[in-house]
């Protein structure tokens, strides 16, 4: 099961098609979910904040809120929750927020949704911010009536940039070890800033749905040449033989095998 980004940045997983993550939740305006202060907004707001172990649980409220039904992109929030007559008057960095583009959207077996880093608007945006972290929601549960959506649905979890650099416009494969039993998203390529090593070589890392830490994995073979970004990926192969096939933007085609971390 892979999932890849679109040329508009709005995920579609190659698949199965993955509905809003919220949907189906029971979402009444008493939950924390809907409410945040304008203290818990300042308290909260950078978005360049990265994580300090692997992972970091980063369940800020402001950062819950946004991800909620009730989020808003950066700008609207500077205005709603800030200065709306000048909302650059007390803070000038990137506000974070969950509207992105370039991010991937995967859904387990067992009914969780994964939704690994992005971007949120361009480089001239005053709020451009190109994300490293993990936001994961819960297995829906068919109950009646429908659960009810509250902080406790979703996970979010951040990174030092030196395990997982910010990312956008990579894949994100499920994946499970025949051996051991292990799951995990493996994540290829990506854009990232302008300097970053994404830029001219093509990265592997490796999700662990267990304990959600982050490895980067070295791969050998001949893979694509430079940096990888805006290309699709799919799960090929049958037990002990599992391959990523990915087709970069220029229509080139590549496999790694997962075993051993090999292009062949």
């Amino acid at each position: 099961m892979a999932s890849e980004t679109d040329e508009d940045g709005v995920t579609s997983p190659s698949k199965t098609e993955i509905s809003d993550p919220l949907e189906g939740y029971r979402q009444e305006e008493a939950s924390d979910m809907f409410r945040i202060t304008c203290e818990q907004y300042v308290t909260d707001r950078e978005a360049n904040t990265k994580g300090t172990a692997n992972p970091s649980v980063m369940n800020k409220p402001f950062w819950m809120f946004q991800v909620g039904p009730g989020g808003f992109p950066a700008w609207n929030a500077r205005t709603t929750f800030g200065n709306a007559e000048d909302p650059f008057a007390d803070f000038e960095d990137p506000v974070w927020c969950f509207t992105r583009y370039g991010a991937t959207r995967t859904k387990l077996p067992d009914g969780r949704v994964v939704c690994i880093a992005g971007e949120h608007e361009d480089g001239y945006d005053p709020d451009f911010c190109i994300y490293n972290d993990v936001v994961v929601f819960d297995a829906l549960q068919k109950t009646d009536p429908p659960p009810l959506l509250t902080p406790e649905c979703i996970k979010i979890y951040g990174y030092p940039v030196e395990i997982f650099p910010p990312t956008d416009f990579h894949t994100s494969t499920y994946s499970v070890d025949p051996t051991t039993g292990k799951e995990s998203i493996i994540i290829v390529g990506g854009l990232g800033y302008t300097g970053q090593a994404s830029r001219s070589q093509t990265d592997v890392y490796q999700l662990d749905l267990t304990d959600f830490s982050i490895q980067r994995l070295i791969t050998s073979g001949v893979g694509p040449t430079g940096g990888t970004s805006k290309h699709t990926a799919e799960l090929i192969g049958g037990e002990g033989q599992a391959a990523i096939k990915i087709m970069t933007a220029e229509s080139k085609m590549f496999t790694l095998r997962i075993h051993d971390m090999r292009w062949i």
